[in-house]
Protein backbone atom coordinates (compact mmCIF):
# COMPACT_ATOMS: atom_id res chain seq x y z
CA UNK A 1 0.00 0.00 0.00
CA UNK A 2 1.08 3.62 -0.34
CA UNK A 3 0.08 6.88 1.59
CA UNK A 4 0.71 9.97 -0.63
CA UNK A 5 -1.20 12.64 1.34
CA UNK A 6 1.54 15.05 1.10
CA UNK A 7 2.91 15.45 4.44
CA UNK A 8 5.84 13.78 6.84
CA UNK A 9 3.21 10.89 7.33
CA UNK A 10 3.81 9.53 3.89
CA UNK A 11 5.55 6.30 3.49
CA UNK A 12 5.40 3.57 1.46
CA UNK A 13 4.67 -0.54 2.21
CA UNK A 14 6.04 -3.35 0.59
CA UNK A 15 4.82 -6.87 1.76
CA UNK A 16 4.49 -5.53 5.14
CA UNK A 17 7.41 -3.54 5.40
CA UNK A 18 7.40 0.29 5.95
CA UNK A 19 9.84 2.44 4.22
CA UNK A 20 10.16 5.95 4.91
CA UNK A 21 10.87 8.92 7.04
CA UNK A 22 8.93 10.17 10.31
CA UNK A 23 9.80 13.29 9.53
CA UNK A 24 8.83 16.26 7.23
CA UNK A 25 11.20 16.00 4.41
CA UNK A 26 12.47 19.19 2.60
CA UNK A 27 13.78 17.98 -0.28
CA UNK A 28 11.73 16.60 -3.59
CA UNK A 29 10.78 12.70 -3.94
CA UNK A 30 9.63 10.99 -6.94
CA UNK A 31 8.41 7.87 -7.13
CA UNK A 32 8.16 5.38 -10.41
CA UNK A 33 5.72 2.35 -11.15
CA UNK A 34 6.48 -0.66 -13.23
CA UNK A 35 4.27 -3.16 -13.51
CA UNK A 36 4.91 -6.39 -14.85
CA UNK A 37 2.37 -8.66 -14.08
CA UNK A 38 0.20 -10.18 -16.87
CA UNK A 39 -2.61 -8.64 -18.00
CA UNK A 40 -4.71 -10.48 -16.49
CA UNK A 41 -3.46 -9.63 -12.86
CA UNK A 42 -3.34 -6.06 -13.59
CA UNK A 43 -7.24 -5.40 -14.52
CA UNK A 44 -9.75 -7.08 -13.00
CA UNK A 45 -12.98 -7.35 -14.74
CA UNK A 46 -15.86 -5.53 -12.77
CA UNK A 47 -19.07 -6.22 -13.68
CA UNK A 48 -21.96 -3.62 -13.10
CA UNK A 49 -24.63 -5.57 -13.77
CA UNK A 50 -25.52 -3.71 -17.27
CA UNK A 51 -28.56 -5.94 -18.74
CA UNK A 52 -29.25 -3.18 -21.52
CA UNK A 53 -25.99 -3.96 -23.05
CA UNK A 54 -24.09 -6.96 -24.91
CA UNK A 55 -20.98 -6.74 -22.26
CA UNK A 56 -22.55 -7.04 -18.19
CA UNK A 57 -19.34 -4.33 -17.16
CA UNK A 58 -19.99 -1.59 -19.85
CA UNK A 59 -22.91 1.26 -19.38
CA UNK A 60 -25.24 2.16 -21.89
CA UNK A 61 -23.70 5.30 -22.08
CA UNK A 62 -20.24 3.92 -22.07
CA UNK A 63 -18.33 5.89 -25.19
CA UNK A 64 -17.13 2.88 -26.95
CA UNK A 65 -19.86 0.54 -26.20
CA UNK A 66 -21.26 0.59 -29.48
CA UNK A 67 -17.42 -0.53 -30.75
CA UNK A 68 -17.29 -3.35 -28.63
CA UNK A 69 -21.32 -4.13 -29.57
CA UNK A 70 -19.83 -3.84 -33.48
CA UNK A 71 -17.33 -6.29 -32.97
CA UNK A 72 -19.49 -8.95 -30.55
CA UNK A 73 -22.45 -9.19 -32.90
CA UNK A 74 -19.93 -9.41 -35.92
CA UNK A 75 -17.88 -12.25 -34.18
CA UNK A 76 -15.01 -10.27 -33.83
CA UNK A 77 -14.72 -10.84 -29.74
CA UNK A 78 -16.22 -13.02 -27.63
CA UNK A 79 -15.48 -10.59 -24.79
CA UNK A 80 -12.85 -11.40 -21.75
CA UNK A 81 -14.98 -14.09 -19.79
CA UNK A 82 -17.79 -13.77 -17.40
CA UNK A 83 -20.18 -16.71 -18.08
CA UNK A 84 -22.25 -17.53 -21.91
CA UNK A 85 -25.45 -14.94 -20.25
CA UNK A 86 -23.49 -12.40 -18.57
CA UNK A 87 -20.27 -11.87 -20.92
CA UNK A 88 -17.58 -8.83 -19.97
CA UNK A 89 -15.98 -6.79 -21.83
CA UNK A 90 -13.12 -5.92 -19.73
CA UNK A 91 -12.80 -2.08 -21.39
CA UNK A 92 -10.18 -0.89 -19.28
CA UNK A 93 -7.84 -3.95 -19.25
CA UNK A 94 -5.12 -4.48 -21.81
CA UNK A 95 -4.62 -6.86 -24.98
CA UNK A 96 -2.58 -9.57 -25.26
CA UNK A 97 -0.72 -9.84 -28.41
CA UNK A 98 -2.48 -13.20 -28.88
CA UNK A 99 -5.96 -11.79 -28.45
CA UNK A 100 -5.11 -8.71 -31.45
CA UNK A 101 -4.32 -11.90 -33.66
CA UNK A 102 -7.57 -13.44 -33.07
CA UNK A 103 -9.45 -9.87 -33.30
CA UNK A 104 -7.65 -9.62 -36.69
CA UNK A 105 -7.99 -13.14 -37.87
CA UNK A 106 -12.04 -12.82 -37.50
CA UNK A 107 -12.12 -9.31 -38.73
CA UNK A 108 -10.70 -10.61 -41.70
CA UNK A 109 -12.46 -13.60 -41.98
CA UNK A 110 -9.00 -15.80 -42.65
CA UNK A 111 -8.89 -19.50 -42.20
CA UNK A 112 -7.75 -20.82 -39.02
CA UNK A 113 -4.18 -22.60 -40.05
CA UNK A 114 -2.29 -25.14 -38.38
CA UNK A 115 1.37 -26.23 -39.70
CA UNK A 116 2.60 -29.23 -38.83
CA UNK A 117 5.34 -27.33 -37.28
CA UNK A 118 4.12 -24.54 -35.52
CA UNK A 119 5.72 -20.58 -36.49
CA UNK A 120 6.76 -20.06 -33.12
CA UNK A 121 8.39 -21.74 -30.42
CA UNK A 122 5.85 -20.60 -27.93
CA UNK A 123 2.58 -20.49 -29.68
CA UNK A 124 0.72 -23.76 -30.64
CA UNK A 125 -2.43 -26.08 -29.05
CA UNK A 126 -0.67 -26.81 -25.90
CA UNK A 127 0.37 -23.08 -24.85
CA UNK A 128 -2.07 -20.70 -26.38
CA UNK A 129 -5.02 -23.47 -27.40
CA UNK A 130 -6.10 -24.61 -30.78
CA UNK A 131 -7.67 -21.42 -31.75
CA UNK A 132 -5.50 -18.78 -30.91
CA UNK A 133 -2.73 -21.01 -32.19
CA UNK A 134 -5.01 -21.23 -35.49
CA UNK A 135 -5.47 -17.62 -35.77
CA UNK A 136 -1.83 -16.43 -35.48
CA UNK A 137 -1.02 -19.02 -37.77
CA UNK A 138 -3.67 -17.19 -40.09
CA UNK A 139 -1.84 -13.64 -39.36
CA UNK A 140 1.28 -14.85 -40.01
CA UNK A 141 0.12 -16.27 -43.43
CA UNK A 142 -1.57 -13.10 -44.47
CA UNK A 143 1.52 -10.71 -43.68
CA UNK A 144 0.17 -8.90 -40.73
CA UNK A 145 2.28 -10.70 -38.09
CA UNK A 146 6.02 -11.21 -39.34
CA UNK A 147 7.53 -14.56 -38.50
CA UNK A 148 10.13 -14.38 -35.56
CA UNK A 149 11.81 -16.94 -32.94
CA UNK A 150 9.16 -16.17 -30.73
CA UNK A 151 5.78 -14.47 -30.38
CA UNK A 152 5.32 -13.36 -26.39
CA UNK A 153 1.60 -14.19 -26.42
CA UNK A 154 0.88 -13.51 -22.96
CA UNK A 155 2.66 -9.80 -23.21
CA UNK A 156 0.61 -6.86 -23.52
CA UNK A 157 0.16 -5.55 -27.14
CA UNK A 158 2.01 -2.24 -27.66
CA UNK A 159 0.36 0.74 -29.50
CA UNK A 160 3.09 0.42 -32.29
CA UNK A 161 2.38 -3.42 -32.51
CA UNK A 162 -1.36 -2.83 -32.65
CA UNK A 163 -0.78 -0.18 -35.13
CA UNK A 164 1.61 -2.28 -37.17
CA UNK A 165 -0.71 -5.43 -37.11
CA UNK A 166 -4.07 -2.69 -38.32
CA UNK A 167 -1.70 -1.46 -40.47
CA UNK A 168 -0.61 -4.36 -42.08
CA UNK A 169 -4.27 -5.91 -42.54
CA UNK A 170 -6.16 -2.79 -43.48
CA UNK A 171 -3.59 -0.94 -45.92
CA UNK A 172 -1.87 -2.24 -48.91
CA UNK A 173 1.07 -0.16 -49.58
CA UNK A 174 2.65 -1.00 -46.12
Amino acid sequence: SINLDGGGSSGLYVNGNYYGNKSVRNDAVNLGFKVTAKPEYVCKAAEIDNPSTVFYDMPANHWGLSAAQALANHGVTKGCGGTASRPLFCPDCGTKRVQAAMFLQRAKGLQLLYPASPTFTDVNESTVGKEAWGAVEACVKAGIISKDTKFRPNDVLSRIEGATMIARAYIDDI
